[in-house]
């Protein structure tokens, strides 16, 4: 019920949420099934992070934390990605 933390969104590229806990797991590919439906272009993730609940874009600035939900690792996922 938190719909941000579905994905991160950077210039219509979907960066899918990859939840640690197995009671969020299937949100992630839920979620980014209903992008790919809208027509957005979608990346699974591979690394664990929180969407837009951990990774924020604020105009032209993305802002990134990791800690007990977020991976670093996904930092440089989605800097390859977008």
């Amino acid at each position: 019920v938190y719909a941000a933390n579905g994905a991160t969104v950077v210039d219509g590229v979907v960066y899918s949420a990859r939840f640690r806990y197995d009671e969020r797991g299937p949100e992630g590919p839920a979620y980014e099934q209903w992008f790919a439906d809208a027509g957005f272009r979608t990346h699974t993730a591979r690394e664990v992070n929180e969407g837009e609940g951990d990774i924020l874009m604020v105009g032209d600035v993305l802002l990134a934390g990791y800690g007990f939900r977020t991976d670093r690792a996904s930092h440089g996922e989605l800097a390859e990605l977008v």
